[in-house]
Order: C-alpha cells, then structure tokens, then sequence
C-alpha cells in the first residue's frame, strides 16, 4: 500500500518553447494501483529521482496544493480502515471521487448583489443615522448607475 506522485511524461505538452507535464497522484495496493490526477503541470526539468525540484518557482504553492491532495487521500483511506473496509485502489478512487463530488455540491451559491446589500442593511440597522443615510443614498446612486448602464 502506497501513495506517490507520478510524472506522466506521455501527456506532455508544448507551451511556449517549455516541455511541461502533469503530476498525478498513484495509490497502490496488493499489486494494484489507480492514478489521481492533481491539475498540475511542471516543465520537465523540475522533475528529479520522483520528486519536486525546490528549484521550481512556484514551488511552495505546487507542493502545498500536492500536500493537501495528498492529505485528502489520506483521509478517505483512513476513513475506509475505521469503517472495517479494505482499502483497495478500487475503492478508495471510488470513496474519492464521492468526496470531490459532495464538495462541490456543498460550496455556498452566491447572493445577488442587491440581496446581499439589504441583506447589509439590516446588519448595519442599528449604527447611526448619518451612516445608515450614507449607505442607503449609495444604494440609490448605484441603482441609477445600474439603470443607466443596464447592467
């Protein structure tokens, strides 16, 4: 059982006069093993023996964002050993993807701005009059300005 991270040197690309490649995540397990892709790509030569070149200048926020993904899977394979599973590779790109999807079903939709101003309105209720006038004297040159622009 294992994770490592993978350069797919077939699926580079040519951007610009820069060879780059994208890391994958590999889990294995009893002989078995499934690829994670991570959405990151680095010029080849950044790559040395299996790892991140610290010579990479983005090279704190690639192995951060990597760590995490990292940690992430990590997670779904503790959590299928507490639950009394087997962790095969199977399983757990399966439990991952299932994560990646409630995560993307839970992030909060956004208000329309209009909403969300009364909404600020209302939190700002009770501060003094001359600010509560200058906010809502904004609301009205901004519905002008919408009005005017039809946007």
């Amino acid at each position: 059982m294992g994770l490592s991270l993978l350069l797919v040197r077939n699926d580079e690309k040519q951007i610009g006069n820069t060879k780059v490649a994208p890391i994958e995540i590999k889990y294995s397990f009893k002989g078995k093993s499934k690829r994670f892709p991570t959405h990151e790509f680095i010029p080849l030569k950044y790559w040395k023996d299996g790892k991140l070149s610290n010579k990479l200048p983005s090279y704190a926020e690639t192995n951060q964002r990597l760590a995490v993904q990292l940690r992430h899977i990590e997670d779904v394979i503790n959590g299928i050993k507490v639950g009394g599973g087997i962790p095969t590779a199977e399983l757990v790109k399966l439990n991952y993807l299932k994560s990646q999807n409630n995560q993307l079903a839970k992030q909060p939709k956004p208000k329309a701005f209009w909403l969300a101003y009364d909404e600020f309105l209302k939190e700002y209720s009770n501060r003094a009059n001359g600010y509560l006038k200058t906010l809502k004297t904004l609301k009205f040159r901004l519905k002008e300005f919408e009005a005017s622009v039809k946007y």
